[in-house]
């Protein structure tokens, strides 16, 4: 039996992400709640805003997609190995949305930047 996702419905969750999100934590591992995005496992942060998101767009290989831009010039924190990104409204506390990255070990007081990366839905089929 065949699944169907309205592109709307798949939009409004995206727009959802985008919306929410207004500083991007660069962790050390993986993390399951706000405090630890902003604490416990992360090196390095930056403010984001709607305008470092474009979309929603078709998706690479189906559904539909958000792309976060690169940043640039963000200052490391804390010594470690950044190996997630998580984007979090800080003001609600929220973890919105975490992904992995390419691992790179940073040192405090340095800079680090971020590739441009995708969010993506897929159809259900």
């Amino acid at each position: 039996m065949a699944k169907f996702c309205n592109t709307d419905a798949l939009d409004a969750m995206l727009n959802w992400v985008k919306n929410n999100s207004n500083i991007l934590y660069l962790c050390s591992a993986e993390p399951a709640t706000f405090l630890e995005a902003s604490s416990t496992y992360m090196l390095a942060s930056i403010s984001i805003a709607g305008g470092d998101f474009t979309g929603p767009a078709f998706g690479d290989v189906s559904g539909r997609k958000i792309t976060v831009g690169a940043k640039t010039d963000i200052t490391v924190l804390f010594d470690g190995t950044v190996t997630h990104g998580a984007l979090c409204d800080e003001g609600g506390e929220v973890l919105v949305y975490v992904d992995t990255c390419a691992s790179e070990a940073v040192t405090a007081g340095n800079l680090v930047s971020t590739n441009a990366w995708d969010i993506e839905t897929r159809d259900p089929t």
